[in-house]
């Protein structure tokens, strides 16, 4: 679920959620009125839902603010992993980055999720670096609900 700064600045919508939220970092800065949403994702998390970063590294991202976010994790975006290459090469500028954005989730006690997984070399990899979520292609592609 994505959820737009407007919905975060809702008082009642902590109720409309029911279990896992994905937010962008541009969500959590404070508007131009000056209004700030984490106070409502930190009671989203007293409600017991997982806050994850989502595309984390392709805006805003610093640790220090990453450090200090109420999230339980982030999910790295799928440029990332696509710039991994078929077969992924350990020793590229890409596989370097996400070795790092892992190590820095884990630093922090963070779960970390890989998007944009299509091909079984990249799953490969990402496992072997400690990657325990994913997302992708590879294990489907988006369906409608069915509401």
């Amino acid at each position: 679920m994505n959820v737009s700064p407007q919905e975060l600045l809702h008082p009642g919508h902590p109720g409309l959620v029911a279990r896992v939220l994905e937010i962008t970092e541009t969500a959590l800065i404070p508007d131009e009125r000056g209004r700030d949403a984490t106070l409502t994702v930190r009671t989203l998390r007293e409600l017991g839902v997982r806050v994850f970063l989502d595309d984390f590294g392709s805006g805003y991202s610093s640790p220090e603010r990453l450090a200090a976010l109420p999230v339980d994790g982030l999910k790295l975006g799928q440029a990332f992993t696509q710039a991994l290459g078929n077969p992924p090469d350990p020793k590229s500028p890409a596989a370097r980055l996400v070795a790092a954005v892992l190590a820095l989730a884990q630093a922090l006690g963070l779960a970390a999720v890989a998007e944009g997984i299509e091909g079984k070399a990249a799953l490969a990899y990402l496992r072997r670096l400690g990657f325990a979520l994913g997302q992708g292609f590879l294990f489907g592609r988006p369906a409608p609900l069915g509401v």
